[in-house]
């Protein structure tokens, strides 16, 4: 019995001392990324998740954002975020990994949805289609629809309103009956682009934020009311 505890205890000490270096093995492995050392870098970010998974009592796979405090930990989720990124990109090259890429790509979809830096996220995968360098461009293609389209953000309507504000609620769904055509599509993607910067401005300048609301809230609320119409 003694003998298992001392073996628990130095389990429990060598998890903590992994956690608390994990930073340092992360940056090490975009050292290797940037060099593009992949195989080492690769190598690196799976010893870096499986710290965290261990840390949160699960394996790597079954990796969540609902196992993080999200106000004390949302660097970390960005973190995550951004090695998933890495990740589906390494395995991207080569045509045997694909459903590897997929699986990433899909981690990378979800620590990346409802938070703040979602939108950072979203512009690197655009920009990365964009370059046509991807194997598997249709991967990466529909991770950024799901992006998009599973996004329950709404910038402006947040900061004019709030998050579960009824009007908030209608423009979520007036946002799914855009997506519908490629026009709509067009609009999101802009809006997307365009307005988290802009609300980031308006509440970074209250004198000229407070009027921009003023003037943008019957706007949003027109638009609520003809959406429940539309829905009606």
């Amino acid at each position: 019995m003694a003998e298992d505890k001392d073996g628990a205890k130095k389990h429990s000490a060598q998890l903590l001392e992994n956690y608390r270096n994990r930073i340092g093995l992360l940056k090490v492995s975009h050292e290797y990324y940037q060099k593009d050392k992949i195989a080492k870098a690769v190598e690196g970010y799976g010893k870096y998740l499986n710290i965290i998974s261990k840390f949160c009592f699960t394996t790597e796979d079954q990796l969540k954002p609902r196992l993080f405090d999200q106000k004390t930990q949302i660097a970390e989720i960005l973190l995550i975020s951004q090695v998933y990124w890495a990740l589906a990109k390494a395995y991207d090259r080569n045509p045997n990994l694909k459903s590897e890429c997929k699986r990433y790509l899909d981690q990378f979809v979800l620590f990346s949805l409802g938070y703040k830096h979602q939108f950072i996220n979203s512009e690197m995968i655009r920009k990365f289609i964009k370059k046509g360098i991807a194997y598997n461009p249709k991967l990466f293609e529909m991770a950024y629809k799901r992006v998009m389209v599973e996004s329950k953000k709404c910038y402006v309507a947040s900061f004019c309103y709030s998050e579960s504000h009824p009007v908030t609620e209608s423009l979520r769904d007036f946002k799914k009956i855009l997506l519908k055509s490629r026009a709509g599509i067009f609009l999101v993607e802009k809006y997307y682009r365009f307005s988290p910067p802009f609300v980031v401005f308006c509440e970074n300048n209250p004198l000229i934020g407070t009027p921009i609301k003023l003037v943008t809230r019957p706007i949003l609320k027109a638009i609520s009311i003809v959406t429940r119409c539309f829905l009606a």
